[in-house]
């Protein structure tokens, strides 16, 4: 809040264009760290324009608002110009993933998500990636695939959604894994609701 109130006292005429970067992405900052972000916005959006060393991070910020805002076209437009940066190579693509999967563009996601999965070492939120990757195979039918990151994503977790855990053995079941079906929906097949009872009925 401090730090608003003096970036907005500043006259950007009065800065070097170095100066006026940096005093606009940290303005745009702290809008954002107060939660106001349609402000935040303004300042992110002017400031990835530039060329200088905060545009990454702009394109950053402003990607995820556009993301939280539910333009993708834009969020994936500065998602791509971050991962630009090697301190942001890392962080975008578990975005962008989720970017693919909530536009339902599941050849995308899989084209992008297997590629990006490769990164050594692993982006940010690999895991969460393998989960969308294995149910982007899942809603295209591929049932080996989808069993093999949905395994990936559930190996050493103590607790897996009752979503998840029945979309692991239905995949197995549809590929003939019927040991590992019944290990998999058997736990949800106690559930008193629709979920429970598919479950009981593959069993």
């Amino acid at each position: 809040a401090r730090a608003i109130e003096n970036l907005q006292k500043v006259g950007p005429d009065n800065l070097t264009d170095e100066q006026r970067a940096e005093s606009e992405f940290k303005l745009g900052y702290a809008y954002f760290a107060q939660k106001e972000f349609d402000k935040a916005k303004l300042q992110f959006d002017r400031n990835k324009q530039g060329q200088h060393e905060y545009r990454y991070a702009s394109a950053y910020y402003a990607g995820y608002l556009a993301y939280r805002a539910g333009d993708t076209q834009s969020a994936r437009q500065d998602l791509a110009l971050a991962a630009q940066n090697d301190a942001y190579r890392p962080v975008v693509p578990a975005m962008l993933t989720q970017i693919y999967y909530k536009e339902g563009d599941y050849d995308g996601l899989i084209s992008y998500a297997t590629e990006a999965l490769k990164q050594t070492p692993p982006p940010q939120g690999a895991d969460e990636m393998q989960l969308l990757l294995g149910d982007a195979y899942y809603q295209k039918q591929d049932f080996a695939k989808a069993a093999e990151y949905l395994d990936q994503y559930a190996n050493g977790r103590k607790k897996i959604d009752p979503e998840v855990q029945y979309k692991i053995g239905y995949a197995n079941f549809k590929q003939g894994d019927f040991k590992g079906a019944i290990g998999s929906l058997k736990g949800v097949a106690a559930r008193r609701d629709s979920l429970g009872q598919n479950a009981a009925y593959h069993l």
